[in-house]
């Protein structure tokens, strides 16, 4: 028997407990049947069976497992439950649950993740050919302890053959983020409506999940848990073969162009401060961005040559997260395309992401319909090298467009070509207008769902399309200046330019 075994389990679980480490929690249950009981609410050793866990695999789940989660009566299990409540917010920043904060808010982020939600990481599972964790084994633990020892089990894979540092813990929500951030990045990559065959191969491109430790840099109170929880699913891309699949995509104009590629886990030294480049890109002349991040604040920057600037508007140590969760979220919602970045690509070029806003967007990307013509017009402010880069969209719709479709007798027209356009470009107050025939040399042919690109107006164009394209033809072009609005009309002729079938509109 245990000296505690005579004192009141509520005094033991609510003022003495709490007040040591959770290791010692652990060496304490093992001192009497009744110490067992106070710190798990149960005498039967086979409570915290792990219906993730198969007996030969979980090192931390009995192989007996096989019964209930209940403790010896009600009171004993609640007084469990709340002890290892405080173990997960104490061993791995989960917060407390708001009804226990006297009346305090939670923030949002922890509000999203409570403490039982914890992700299964088999032990045995190791090497270069498996990733740390997937997305696939979050789960809901049963117990406040099935959860804690999963996070612990996380601890122990991060830090084999390491010791485990006061401020090196995983932190749980963090991993949690990250989960959620990579599950709706891997549905998107699935989605072939979404990332047509781009997605499959991008998500090929991942390296697995890698740990990273703070005893393998030079920065002793290095800021690695959001970076930790990112690369521990994903560890960046192999870029080795192709350069049109970065996560990040790109943008492209006459001679300026960039693919963004998220990079393997490095630590580089710049003058005072340790730093991983998180994302580079492939680019044409101007327009080459790294983004990185200061392992000693968390906080992500932009390089530009030899200066550092913030890559976001509100820093905090979670930045990356923050970054990254963004991304997933527009994948989500489909705020991007794919395509190529450039109509001037070969046909071996493969697809990419583009960068510019899609009409999900309705605050920055603009689209007209005329005579089922549709056009989408979106830019991205590159604000490093002072410039605009456009996006200008084209297509005949289909019936699957819905209302907006107008069949050939309604519109008047199987094909339509463009003729001209006109550009109104204002910049404060002087306005600057610019006529033209097609678009940067080029005078796409419209048909339902499909274009075909001439550079030059050429003889009957409908007869020599022998290789239309699906989906919008696309051009990019650019503005200097931080302060420009673009307006204007394309102008497009019924049939082709050399055989017209109506008037202009």
């Amino acid at each position: 028997m245990s000296p505690f075994d005579t004192l009141p389990h509520s005094i033991i679980t609510t003022s003495i407990l709490p007040f040591v480490t959770t290791d010692d929690w652990l060496s304490f249950r093992g001192a009497s049947r009744g110490s067992f009981e106070i710190v798990h609410g149960t005498t039967n050793v086979s409570f915290s069976y792990c219906s993730m866990c198969q007996p030969t695999t979980c090192s931390m789940c009995d192989s007996s497992s096989v019964g209930t989660n209940r403790g010896t009566n009600d009171r004993s299990y609640a007084e469990s439950e709340a002890l290892w409540k405080i173990a997960l917010v104490k061993d791995y920043q989960f917060e407390r649950p708001s009804d226990e904060k006297r009346g305090t808010r939670a923030s949002d982020t922890s509000q999203k993740y409570n403490l039982m939600t914890s992700i299964h990481s088999p032990m045995n599972e190791r090497g270069s050919d498996h990733a740390l964790l997937t997305t696939n084994n979050v789960f809901e633990a049963t117990t406040s302890y099935s959860s804690w020892k999963h996070w612990r089990q996380i601890d122990r894979r991060f830090h084999e053959g390491h010791d485990i540092g006061p401020n090196e813990r995983v932190k749980g929500p963090y991993f949690l983020r990250a989960a959620s951030l990579w599950t709706k990045i891997e549905k998107w990559c699935c989605d072939e409506s979404k990332s047509s065959t781009l997605g499959g191969d991008m998500k090929q491109s991942f390296f697995p999940g890698q740990r990273i430790l703070a005893s393998d840099l030079d920065e002793p109170e290095a800021k690695l848990s959001a970076l930790k929880a990112v690369y521990a699913f994903y560890a960046g891309q192999n870029g080795d073969e192709r350069t049109d699949q970065g996560l990040f995509g790109g943008v492209f104009a006459y001679n300026f162009g960039r693919n963004m590629h998220w990079e393997r886990w490095t630590c580089l030294h710049f003058g005072n401060a340790d730093k991983t480049f998180l994302v580079s890109s492939d680019a044409l002349e101007l327009l080459n961005t790294l983004v990185c991040m200061d392992l000693s604040s968390g906080q992500l920057e932009i390089f530009q040559g030899s200066t550092f600037v913030p890559a976001t508007p509100h820093q905090s140590e979670d930045a990356i997260l923050l970054w990254f969760e963004e991304h997933a979220r527009r994948l989500d919602i489909g705020y991007y395309e794919v395509g190529k970045l450039s109509q001037d690509d070969d046909d071996e070029a493969g697809l990419s992401l583009l960068q510019y806003p899609s009409i999900v967007d309705t605050v920055n990307c603009s689209r007209a319909v005329t005579r089922g013509v549709e056009v989408v017009s979106s830019a991205v402010f590159c604000p490093h090298d002072n410039m605009f880069i456009y996006s200008i969209r084209m297509r005949l719709l289909t019936p699957e467009d819905g209302v907006e479709y107008q069949s050939e007798e309604e519109r008047g027209f199987i094909s339509c070509q463009l003729r001209s356009r006109h550009w109104r470009i204002t910049k404060q107050s002087r306005v600057e207008e610019v006529r033209g025939d097609g678009v940067v040399g080029e005078y796409p042919l419209l048909i339902e769902g499909s274009y075909a690109s001439y550079n030059q107006e050429g003889a009957d164009a409908l007869a020599r399309a022998s290789n239309f394209e699906k989906g919008y033809f696309t051009y990019q072009s650019c503005c200097e200046g931080t302060s420009r609005m673009l307006e204007g009309y394309l102008h497009f002729i019924p049939g082709t330019l050399e055989v017209p079938t109506g008037a202009t509109f």
